[in-house]
């Protein structure tokens, strides 16, 4: 791909008419694909490549996020996968936007081994002349919306571009509120979550038992339940993810307790 300095101009109807149609596509969409499908012809018409499109459901006060292993194929939509990386790619200048949402585990989980000179060694073998990692936070929703720029983008255009994409996935976590739904059933339980909470802390299975009254058996189907949600291989890991997502965090069962009575 040839890295042209900015990309060419579009007058300003013509991208609020590809705007407004895109909008108007997502609205009569069937199920989640024909969205980010209006997504993708969006993209295509700004002279730009949708690369991926990940969504998840905000589920703390602070507003930070799930770990990335909550995200399952019925709610992902790639536009092309980048077998470079082994996963999307984020250009150097989007970093800062991603540090809110745990981007240490994004890399952890997508990169293993990759370290960053080699990473931006990759993305510029993707021949893109940018590349957006745009994070849209609307109400409890989040989305991740990776795009590859064919050009270069003038400042104004590309705030254009993000502006434009908080309206459209606004409109898709609006028209499918069911895909946060998703993401909230895979939550710990308050039950599950004192469980691992004692285990972290060291106790034993005997100490446990006195203290909540569950069996050593209840207390490994609670762990095992609690793995599967948020697909842990074996207890630390578990830990160390429930942490990340904030379900050992008490304050959010008194908060939720606070919601569900109003």
């Amino acid at each position: 791909m040839q890295k042209n300095e900015h990309s060419p101009s579009h007058s300003a109807p013509d991208r609020r008419k590809a705007l407004w149609n895109a909008l108007a596509e997502i609205d009569g969409a069937e199920d989640l694909g024909g969205a980010c499908q209006a997504l993708a012809r969006f993209s295509k018409s700004a002279g730009a490549q949708l690369l991926l499109v990940k969504i998840a459901d905000l589920v703390r006060p602070d507003k930070s996020v799930r770990p990335w292993s909550d995200f399952t194929d019925d709610v992902r939509v790639q536009g092309q996968l980048l077998q470079t990386v082994g996963g999307c790619v984020f250009h150097r200048e989007s970093l800062a936007r991603m540090r809110p949402y745990l981007f240490s585990e994004i890399l952890r989980k997508d990169y293993a081994s990759l370290t960053e000179r080699r990473f931006f060694v990759e993305v510029e073998k993707l021949g893109y002349a940018d590349i957006f990692a745009i994070p849209v936070v609307v109400g409890r929703g989040m989305a991740l919306v990776l795009i590859g720029l064919e050009n270069r983008m003038s400042a104004g255009e590309g705030q254009g571009m993000v502006d434009a994409f908080t309206h459209l996935i606004a409109s898709v976590l609006s028209k499918f509120p069911e895909v946060g739904k998703l993401f909230r059933e895979r939550r710990l339980t308050e039950m599950e979550a004192n469980i691992v909470l004692l285990r972290a802390r060291g106790q034993s299975p005997a100490s446990i038992k006195d203290e909540t009254g569950l069996s050593e058996l209840g207390q490994g189907m609670l762990i095992e339940r609690a793995c599967g949600k948020l697909g842990a291989r074996n207890h630390f890991e578990l830990v160390r993810l429930a942490t990340l997502a904030g379900e050992l965090d008490a304050k959010r069962f008194e908060t939720e307790g606070s919601e569900a009575s109003s």
